[in-house]
Protein backbone atom coordinates (compact mmCIF):
# COMPACT_ATOMS: atom_id res chain seq x y z
CA UNK A 1 0.00 0.00 0.00
CA UNK A 2 3.01 2.61 0.40
CA UNK A 3 4.67 1.97 -2.60
CA UNK A 4 1.49 2.50 -4.36
CA UNK A 5 0.62 5.69 -2.32
CA UNK A 6 4.51 6.88 -3.15
CA UNK A 7 4.03 6.07 -6.64
CA UNK A 8 0.57 8.77 -6.82
CA UNK A 9 2.69 11.07 -4.69
CA UNK A 10 5.26 10.96 -7.29
CA UNK A 11 3.32 11.04 -10.23
CA UNK A 12 0.88 14.23 -8.68
CA UNK A 13 4.55 16.06 -7.88
CA UNK A 14 5.99 15.21 -11.53
CA UNK A 15 2.58 16.57 -12.87
CA UNK A 16 2.58 20.00 -10.60
CA UNK A 17 6.59 20.62 -11.53
CA UNK A 18 5.64 20.22 -15.81
CA UNK A 19 2.63 23.15 -14.64
CA UNK A 20 5.31 24.87 -12.91
CA UNK A 21 7.13 25.00 -15.72
CA UNK A 22 3.92 25.80 -18.14
CA UNK A 23 3.66 28.62 -16.00
CA UNK A 24 6.71 30.21 -16.21
CA UNK A 25 7.23 29.57 -19.99
CA UNK A 26 3.98 30.94 -20.56
CA UNK A 27 4.38 34.06 -18.57
CA UNK A 28 7.58 34.53 -20.53
CA UNK A 29 7.08 33.64 -23.85
CA UNK A 30 3.24 34.19 -23.55
CA UNK A 31 0.77 30.84 -25.13
CA UNK A 32 0.98 31.63 -28.73
CA UNK A 33 4.66 31.77 -28.60
CA UNK A 34 5.33 28.87 -26.30
CA UNK A 35 6.01 25.02 -27.88
CA UNK A 36 5.68 22.03 -26.24
CA UNK A 37 9.57 21.80 -26.09
CA UNK A 38 10.44 24.70 -24.14
CA UNK A 39 7.90 23.48 -21.36
CA UNK A 40 9.63 20.14 -21.18
CA UNK A 41 13.11 21.82 -21.51
CA UNK A 42 12.24 23.78 -18.19
CA UNK A 43 10.32 20.88 -16.03
CA UNK A 44 13.78 19.20 -17.30
CA UNK A 45 11.60 15.83 -18.17
CA UNK A 46 11.58 13.44 -20.86
CA UNK A 47 9.04 14.00 -23.83
CA UNK A 48 7.68 10.59 -22.78
CA UNK A 49 7.17 11.68 -19.64
CA UNK A 50 5.27 15.05 -20.64
CA UNK A 51 2.99 13.34 -22.60
CA UNK A 52 2.21 10.55 -20.16
CA UNK A 53 0.80 13.85 -18.08
CA UNK A 54 -0.22 15.83 -20.82
CA UNK A 55 -1.31 15.98 -24.45
CA UNK A 56 -0.07 19.29 -25.11
CA UNK A 57 -0.92 22.65 -24.27
CA UNK A 58 -3.94 22.96 -24.53
CA UNK A 59 -4.56 19.91 -21.65
CA UNK A 60 -2.01 22.27 -19.54
CA UNK A 61 -3.86 25.36 -19.71
CA UNK A 62 -7.38 23.17 -18.77
CA UNK A 63 -5.14 22.44 -16.11
CA UNK A 64 -3.32 25.71 -15.24
CA UNK A 65 -6.98 27.07 -15.11
CA UNK A 66 -8.34 24.17 -12.94
CA UNK A 67 -5.90 24.97 -10.32
CA UNK A 68 -6.67 28.60 -10.28
CA UNK A 69 -9.92 28.69 -10.28
CA UNK A 70 -10.07 26.22 -7.55
CA UNK A 71 -8.09 29.12 -5.33
CA UNK A 72 -10.50 31.89 -6.71
CA UNK A 73 -13.20 30.56 -5.46
CA UNK A 74 -11.86 29.61 -1.82
CA UNK A 75 -10.89 33.50 -2.17
CA UNK A 76 -14.34 34.32 -3.82
CA UNK A 77 -15.87 32.05 -0.71
CA UNK A 78 -14.06 34.09 2.25
CA UNK A 79 -15.13 37.76 1.18
CA UNK A 80 -18.86 36.96 0.25
CA UNK A 81 -21.10 39.99 2.12
CA UNK A 82 -23.75 37.08 3.14
CA UNK A 83 -22.66 37.56 7.07
CA UNK A 84 -22.56 41.71 6.92
CA UNK A 85 -24.81 44.27 8.39
CA UNK A 86 -23.73 47.58 7.64
CA UNK A 87 -22.22 49.69 5.14
CA UNK A 88 -19.64 50.31 7.61
CA UNK A 89 -18.88 46.61 8.10
CA UNK A 90 -19.13 46.60 3.65
CA UNK A 91 -16.41 48.93 3.16
CA UNK A 92 -13.79 47.67 5.53
CA UNK A 93 -14.75 44.07 3.81
CA UNK A 94 -14.21 45.98 0.42
CA UNK A 95 -10.60 47.23 1.89
CA UNK A 96 -9.71 43.78 2.59
CA UNK A 97 -10.55 42.08 -0.19
CA UNK A 98 -9.10 44.44 -2.48
CA UNK A 99 -5.99 43.97 -0.37
CA UNK A 100 -6.22 40.38 -0.79
CA UNK A 101 -7.69 39.97 -4.50
CA UNK A 102 -5.05 42.39 -5.86
CA UNK A 103 -1.82 40.98 -4.92
CA UNK A 104 -3.36 37.32 -5.30
CA UNK A 105 -3.65 38.55 -9.34
CA UNK A 106 0.23 39.56 -9.30
CA UNK A 107 1.35 36.41 -7.39
CA UNK A 108 -0.46 34.50 -10.06
CA UNK A 109 0.89 37.08 -12.78
CA UNK A 110 1.34 34.21 -15.44
CA UNK A 111 -2.14 32.94 -15.12
CA UNK A 112 -3.45 36.67 -15.74
CA UNK A 113 -1.33 36.89 -18.42
CA UNK A 114 -2.85 34.07 -20.31
CA UNK A 115 -6.49 35.18 -19.58
CA UNK A 116 -5.38 38.62 -21.20
CA UNK A 117 -3.95 36.91 -24.14
CA UNK A 118 -6.76 34.32 -24.46
CA UNK A 119 -9.06 37.53 -24.60
CA UNK A 120 -7.59 39.40 -27.12
CA UNK A 121 -6.42 36.82 -29.45
CA UNK A 122 -8.16 33.46 -30.78
CA UNK A 123 -6.68 31.05 -29.26
CA UNK A 124 -9.21 28.61 -29.35
CA UNK A 125 -8.92 26.28 -25.74
CA UNK A 126 -7.24 29.29 -23.85
CA UNK A 127 -9.90 31.70 -25.21
CA UNK A 128 -12.55 29.42 -24.12
CA UNK A 129 -11.23 29.22 -20.42
CA UNK A 130 -10.79 32.72 -20.36
CA UNK A 131 -14.26 34.33 -21.43
CA UNK A 132 -15.20 31.54 -19.10
CA UNK A 133 -13.14 32.71 -16.52
CA UNK A 134 -14.18 36.58 -17.24
CA UNK A 135 -18.16 35.14 -17.24
CA UNK A 136 -17.61 33.52 -13.55
CA UNK A 137 -16.13 36.74 -12.32
CA UNK A 138 -18.62 38.68 -13.81
CA UNK A 139 -21.20 36.23 -12.38
CA UNK A 140 -19.81 36.42 -8.74
CA UNK A 141 -19.72 40.67 -8.60
CA UNK A 142 -23.79 40.22 -9.75
CA UNK A 143 -24.45 38.08 -6.93
CA UNK A 144 -22.10 39.75 -4.64
CA UNK A 145 -24.10 43.26 -5.36
CA UNK A 146 -27.50 41.40 -5.13
CA UNK A 147 -26.73 40.43 -2.13
CA UNK A 148 -25.42 43.38 -0.59
CA UNK A 149 -28.45 45.25 -2.00
CA UNK A 150 -30.82 42.65 -0.54
CA UNK A 151 -29.16 43.60 3.10
CA UNK A 152 -29.61 47.29 2.10
CA UNK A 153 -25.87 47.97 2.59
CA UNK A 154 -25.73 49.70 -1.37
CA UNK A 155 -27.98 51.70 -2.94
CA UNK A 156 -30.40 50.48 -5.78
CA UNK A 157 -28.09 49.53 -9.04
CA UNK A 158 -28.58 47.33 -11.72
CA UNK A 159 -27.06 44.81 -10.50
CA UNK A 160 -25.43 42.64 -14.05
CA UNK A 161 -24.71 46.21 -15.78
CA UNK A 162 -22.76 47.20 -12.66
CA UNK A 163 -20.93 43.62 -12.05
CA UNK A 164 -19.26 44.42 -15.99
CA UNK A 165 -18.14 47.62 -14.77
CA UNK A 166 -16.78 46.48 -11.56
CA UNK A 167 -14.78 43.70 -13.44
CA UNK A 168 -13.85 45.89 -15.91
CA UNK A 169 -11.88 48.09 -13.22
CA UNK A 170 -10.21 44.76 -11.56
CA UNK A 171 -9.07 43.74 -15.44
CA UNK A 172 -7.68 47.07 -16.41
CA UNK A 173 -5.86 47.20 -12.67
CA UNK A 174 -4.18 43.90 -13.82
CA UNK A 175 -3.52 45.22 -17.06
CA UNK A 176 -1.36 47.87 -16.31
CA UNK A 177 0.15 46.46 -13.24
CA UNK A 178 0.90 43.02 -14.40
CA UNK A 179 1.28 44.36 -18.19
CA UNK A 180 2.50 47.82 -18.18
CA UNK A 181 4.28 48.11 -14.63
CA UNK A 182 2.54 50.65 -13.62
CA UNK A 183 4.24 52.88 -10.97
CA UNK A 184 1.40 53.24 -8.61
CA UNK A 185 1.42 50.76 -5.37
CA UNK A 186 -0.43 47.84 -5.41
CA UNK A 187 -2.05 49.57 -2.38
CA UNK A 188 -2.54 52.83 -4.43
CA UNK A 189 -4.97 50.71 -7.08
CA UNK A 190 -6.47 49.08 -3.56
CA UNK A 191 -7.33 52.31 -2.05
CA UNK A 192 -8.49 53.85 -5.20
CA UNK A 193 -10.85 51.09 -6.15
CA UNK A 194 -12.45 50.59 -3.02
CA UNK A 195 -12.65 54.60 -3.22
CA UNK A 196 -14.78 54.40 -6.40
CA UNK A 197 -16.82 51.66 -5.28
CA UNK A 198 -17.49 53.20 -2.08
CA UNK A 199 -18.38 56.45 -3.93
CA UNK A 200 -20.77 54.99 -6.63
CA UNK A 201 -22.54 52.14 -4.27
CA UNK A 202 -22.46 52.06 -0.84
CA UNK A 203 -26.21 52.86 0.92
CA UNK A 204 -24.34 55.22 3.79
CA UNK A 205 -21.25 56.59 3.19
CA UNK A 206 -21.08 58.42 6.17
Amino acid sequence: MGAVQDNQDNQAARRWQIKQAAREVFGTLGYHNARVIDIIAAANVSRRTFYSYFDGKEALVEAIFDDFEVLLKELRRLEFPADIDTPAELRARLQRSAGLVIPFAVANGDIAKLVFEGLAQDQKVLTERSQRFLAELEAYAQAYLETAMGRGLIRPVNARIASSLVTGIFLETGRKVLLLSDDASIQEWSDEIVALIDLGFLADRG
